[in-house]
């Protein structure tokens, strides 16, 4: 439970008091327009009550380009690595997915490079390029853990790792300068980006 979930002791006070003031909060804050009660603001006057069309196409379009990405990353570079740290893998197999991988995110890194993104959302395309830099880089060093001797082998993979982690960083910032775009526009986070 975070602060701000944890309710509040306030000795004291009579519950029928709160409750009489927290009405009348209500209802100034609805007669007033002082803002929604869940302190995000309203949309100013005249705002769009969804994302213009070409944030939309740009959120589609970004949703299919990195869903070959999330695969390689999430189902199968990632439990690999893991599974070659712990012997399940061997350094030819491990070697071949390494370098499978850096193919298709090289790939997703040449389509997500073709998007226009919309000026409000054009600060993520940094933070999206530089994650998938990260993730290229975790895959080189999983092909170099695999050329590794055992002596060698630990660094590359907590070589491997660390990119990794600072892919994942820089890839839910990328995901928030979106997600903040879509809020702005008055429309609902898009599920399938971190923060949604």
């Amino acid at each position: 439970m975070t602060d701000s979930e944890r309710p509040v002791r306030l000795g004291g006070v009579r519950t029928g008091a709160l409750a009489a003031a927290g009405i009348l909060a209500i209802a100034l804050a609805v007669v007033i327009g002082a803002g929604s009660l869940s302190g995000a603001p309203r949309p100013a006057a005249g705002a769009r009550s969804s994302p213009d069309p070409a944030l939309r196409r740009y959120v589609q379009d970004l949703q299919a380009v990195m869903a070959p990405g999330g695969q390689v990353v999430e189902t199968d570079m990632k439990p690999s690595l893991r599974a070659f740290a712990q012997g399940q893998v061997s350094p030819a197999d491990m070697g071949a997915r390494a370098r499978s991988w850096q193919i298709a995110l090289q790939r997703v890194k040449s389509r997500f490079l073709a998007l226009l993104p919309p000026a409000e959302v054009g600060g993520a395309t940094p933070l999206f390029a530089a994650a998938l830099d990260q993730y290229l880089a975790a895959a080189r060093f999983g092909e170099q853990a695999s050329e590794a001797g055992p002596d060698q082998r630990p660094v590359y993979l907590e070589q491997a790792a660390q990119a990794g982690r600072s892919g994942d960083q820089k890839y839910n910032a990328a995901a928030k300068v979106v997600q903040d775009a879509l809020r702005a526009q008055g429309s609902s986070p898009d599920p399938n980006l971190p923060g949604g």
